[in-house]
């Protein structure tokens, strides 16, 4: 369809945001399986892990990331609904902190 409503000029700055979004996608996923493998499998599991190993883990979690992205995308039954979800679940992580301050236990 871009290709034959847009002139050449246009047609890259059409699809320069969804490169954009691919890379930013592609970052997430990568610093999330970088903290589950520092974070907890080096701190916890594996002191005494080598690079290969940590490497190899880094793979491992970032196929973890994907599949459990990719069991929820397909679980979905619509957009509105995994918004919603996701946005209820953001809030209740925000929202235990503020209670914990407002009732006096912290």
């Amino acid at each position: 369809m871009i290709a034959h409503a847009l002139p050449s000029g246009l047609r890259g700055l059409a699809l320069a945001p969804d490169f954009r979004l691919h890379g930013d996608v592609q970052c997430h996923g990568q610093r999330r399986a970088s903290y589950l493998v520092r974070d907890v499998y080096q701190r916890y599991l594996r002191p005494q892990a080598g690079n290969r190993e940590l490497v190899y883990a880094s793979y491992g979690a970032s196929i973890l990331f994907i599949g459990v992205g990719l069991g929820i995308s397909l679980g979905g039954q619509s957009i509105n609904r995994m918004f919603t979800w996701i946005m209820a679940a953001l809030g209740r992580g925000c929202s235990c902190p503020m209670y914990s301050v407002v009732l006096g236990a912290a």
